[in-house]
């Protein structure tokens, strides 16, 4: 299954990039594979909150975010940003 193959990421238009969202346990032993086979990676760090043990959500956010660095990926690291624009009503 892993590495993925993206033949629609060679065909499309090279300005289209495919950025991966980190969410579940199962992606774990898949992460090298999945970041490799993208463009970035977003962490879901409430969504891993919720199946991992929640001390383990930091330390995994930064095993991502070293495996993006180390491959020039880029990464993003976001939580609750539609709450957060409610609550202080824009930017």
């Amino acid at each position: 299954m892993w590495p993925i193959n993206l033949p629609h990421k060679t065909s499309c238009n090279a300005d289209i990039h495919v950025i991966v969202k980190i969410e579940s346990a199962d992606s774990i032993p898949n992460l090298h594979s999945i970041i490799i086979a993208s463009d970035g990676a977003m962490v879901a760090r409430g969504d891993l909150g919720a199946e991992l043990p929640i001390e383990e959500v930091p330390l995994l956010q930064e095993e991502i975010i070293r495996t993006c660095r180390s491959m020039g990926k880029a990464v993003i690291v976001a939580t609750n940003m539609l709450e957060s624009m409610i609550v202080s009503r824009g930017i």
